[in-house]
Formats: structure tokens, sequence, C-alpha cells
């Protein structure tokens, strides 16, 4: 940490020395508020079907979009249609099936990756959704914070941060409550490229700041704690609640199939528990089946008493509803989409649990898993558990609850109980990995393991490459370390 703080202050004195040397007739002028540079964005398209060309007005079907809903689509219209030519484009009148071209005109329809059809919403089928829903393939753990030399700066930086958030697909671009501008990306050499295209291109001319950057961890437990009871502030509801760890093979399986649960969980709840593509439900049963692979008592208690997943529903952290000895094994229906979509599994009858109790569970289940008590990042691989819960009617009076919503007593004490659970149960952070390939020489390969070491680092695979003298190295660094590891090598 120490040397990334140091790698980070030598480059802002240096670039601060070049902005000294700089003659002032070289120095572009700044803009005035409002006032950008037009630049007209491409979109790399395939055809699948049919044909594009100029002046054709189209739905435009984001990742968020559902069959019969309202929201995730737009309209827009083509004014431009080209062939890409390396760095070249090469407009022409219209482009058929099975054909890779450009499309301009979709600036403010489409934020990273759509879906474009001629075919109305309320006929268009849920694969779109999938279509226009591609998935980063890394999580965007280094973060910073952008401030402009100047406050009437700050929208040209916005905008300009807009732009390069949609231009990347592995960028992240968001202001917090405080009005820091942040910006979130995958490593060191992507976070200098980001810069640099923000300098040179989408905020051309606005001088900024750059803080030292963020590393993200998430938050865990190494054992099962003690069972901690939960109790509303108007002594109504008591609930029991317990933490424990879920294996790391099924929580790293269970975080790689989150884009593929999210899309199914979405279609599921939007069609009353149905969905279009069957193939790809008996496909995700049979993962799950393979992810639970050893974990039978797991997998089992899942299929009777899973109640959610999250954070937002789709994560890595599970929520189990008390067992079958309990009053109320079951809650509003007496089964969660979660569990009915994936498990296949429908519960005997059993008594009915307050929908008001159940949620309010949930949704404290849903703010704890996204920050945990450790240092408020969100948590990886814990399973929750309701042991028991406890009613007692007799407390309700008459006239409006001194302590509030029931709903909002139920989310607060449970948020704690949590917190309290998780910090009885040994709890860790988990850091982020980057995997790195190095090609080195006999000469300088214990060079390299030294570097690796220093770095908190481990070789995973080591092996010579045939008909060379030439070693190829894979190793695990972890991101906060990674920032000059190529420097030093």
């Amino acid at each position: 940490q120490n040397a990334s703080r140091k790698y980070f202050r030598l480059l802002k004195e240096s670039k601060a020395a070049e902005e000294l040397q700089t003659p002032d007739a070289s120095v572009e002028p700044s803009a005035g508020p409002g006032t950008v540079e037009e630049q007209e964005f491409v979109a790399f398209t395939r055809v699948l079907s049919g044909s594009i060309k100029a002046a054709d007005k189209l739905y435009v079907y984001g990742p968020r979009f559902q069959s019969g809903s309202d929201l995730g689509w737009s309209t827009a219209e083509v004014t431009k249609v080209v062939l890409l030519m390396g760095r070249d484009t090469n407009a022409v009148e219209k482009v058929s099936a099975g054909s890779v071209c450009g499309v301009e005109g979709l600036d403010n329809a489409v934020l990273k990756t759509a879906t474009l059809s001629n075919i109305p919403p309320e006929q268009m089928l849920p694969l779109a959704s999938r279509l226009g829903g591609s998935e980063t393939t890394s999580d965007l753990v280094v973060r910073v914070a952008l401030e402009p030399h100047t406050p009437l700066e700050t929208e040209r930086l916005q905008l300009g941060m807009k732009k390069l958030n949609q231009a990347d697909p592995m960028v992240d671009t968001y202001v917090m409550e405080t009005g820091e501008l942040v910006l979130a990306v995958t490593g060191e050499l992507h976070l200098e490229r980001c810069l640099v295209d923000l300098r040179e291109r989408f905020a051309k001319g606005v001088r900024f700041h750059v803080s030292e950057p963020i590393i993200s961890f998430r938050e865990t437990v190494s054992t099962t704690g003690p069972a901690v009871v939960a109790t509303t502030a108007n002594k109504q509801v008591s609930i029991t609640l317990k933490a424990r760890p879920i294996p790391t093979r099924v929580a790293r399986n269970l975080d790689q199939e989150t884009p593929r649960t999210r899309t199914l969980l979405g279609e599921a709840k939007s069609n009353d528990s149905q969905v279009s593509q069957p193939n790809e439900l008996r496909k995700m049963r049979e993962t799950l089946v393979e992810v639970f692979e050893g974990e039978e008592e797991l997998f089992n208690t899942m299929k009777s008493r899973l109640w959610s997943s999250g954070p937002r529903s789709f994560g890595t952290n599970i929520l189990l509803g008390p067992p079958k000895g309990c009053k109320f094994p079951c809650y509003s229906k007496g089964i969660s989409t979660w569990r009915s979509l994936f498990f296949d599994y429908e519960p005997d009858e059993c008594n009915s649990l307050n929908p008001t109790i159940a949620n309010g569970i949930v949704a404290g289940f849903q703010h704890t898993t996204a920050a945990g008590p450790l240092c408020e990042e969100a948590m990886y691989g814990v399973c929750f558990s309701v042991e028991d819960i406890h009613i007692d009617d007799s407390v309700v009076g008459d006239g409006p609850d001194p302590y509030g919503p029931l709903s909002g007593q139920i989310i607060s004490c449970v948020k704690e109980a949590l917190r309290n659970t998780t910090m009885s149960s040994q709890p860790r952070l988990v850091e982020a990995l980057l995997r790195v390939e190095i090609q080195t020489t006999m000469d300088t390969l214990g060079s390299v393991y030294n570097v690796i070491s220093k770095r908190r680092g481990r070789v995973v695979r080591e092996q010579i490459k045939e008909g060379a003298s030439i070693f190829e190295v894979e190793a695990l660094v972890p991101v906060m370390e990674s920032f000059g590891f190529a420097d030093v090598l």
C-alpha cells in the first residue's frame, strides 16, 4: 500500500512539473460551463436478421427490459450506417443480416449494450434482454475520485465521465452523496487508459485532480457463530438469526452464475414465475446440482428453506427461512421465486407468516449484505438462517405505534442482529486478486519469483515454452499490491 501511494505521488509530481514547463500558448483555453466539444458515437453492431439503413426508426431494448414492462426500452432514429474499415469508416446505404457495421444516432438511447428491433414492446420476446445484456468479465475493484481545478468545470467533467462510461463497457461512473465524482475501473492499466481518454477526448481542456486509488474488498465469515435474537422496539416480534460460511467453491460458482441468475429471476418475477426459455432454466438447475456437489446437506436445506439471495437478490449470500419445527416455516404464499424457479420445490402446507414481517426480514438481509459490519463493503459467501420467529400480539394496543411502522422496526432489528452474528463468526476480509502471466528466461526467473513474493502474490503455474528457453509463469497478485508491478519487473 505504501508503495502504491509513493507511485501515485511521484506520478502526480511528474505531471505537475510537465504542466509548469508547458508554455501558456500551448494550453488550450477552457470552454465555459455547458459548452462541450461535439462527438458522435458509433455503435458496433451485428445484424442478426433483416437489414438496417439510415432513417430507420427502431426500438432500443436495454439489458433491464422485461416482456410486458414499460421500463428498459426507448426509441431512436438511425442517422448513418457505416462499414468499419480499420481506422476509417465508409458510409453505406444498407447493411444486411450477417454483417458487422457501425450505427450512428444512438447516443441518447444506448448506455453500453442494447438490442435494436422494429418490433414494439408488447410483441417483443424476453430474449431481447439477453441479447442486449452483456456482462462484464471482471469486477470493478479500483475506484478514484476526480475533482476539477475550478468549480466552473464540474459540469464539463461530469459530461466527459458520462461519455467515457458510455464508450467503455468496463467502466462505471457515479456521483456520491457528498458530491464526489467517482470513476470505477478494473486495475492500474485500465485506470491510466481511462484518464488519458478523459484528458484527450471526452473532457478535453478540463484540468482535474485524481485521488489515490481505493480498492474494494468483500466481507465474509470463517466459522458458524452463535444465534442472535432480534427484538423489535415494541417487543412484538422476536427473530433468532445465525450466520455460517458457504464453502468457497460453492460461493465462487454462484458468483460466476450471477448474470444468468439475474436474467431468469427478472423474467420470472415479471411473468408470474414463467420463463420463455425452458432449456436455459433446465441448464441452470443442472448447473446448481454441480455447484453443490459434495454439499448435499446445504443443497437440500436451500430447497426447503431458501427465502432470498443477496445483495440485490442474486448475489453469493443466501437467507434461509425457519426450519419445519418453527410455527412459521414459510411466509406469504409459502414459496420464494428463487426457490420455485431453480429448485422446482413445492413445500407442504404450513402456517403463513405476515408478509410485513417476512418482507422486513428480507429487506434487512439485503441491506446487511450490501454493506457489511467491518467496513461497509458488500458481503460474500455467507449463509444467514432464521432459526425461530416469535410473535406476541398482546403488546399491540389501540392507536398508532409510538415506535413507528412494524416493517421499519423489523428491518432495523434484523440489520443489527445480522451484523452482531457476523461479528461473532470470525469475520474476514476478501481481497481481489489479479491474474498475471509473465514470460521470462532462466537468468531472471529467480528475480520474478522475488518480485511476486514481495507483492504478497503466489505462483499457480510454471512451464517452459516448447522450442524456446522461455518460462511462462502464471501468478495471482492482490490488486492493492499491483500498482507499479510492471515497472518493478
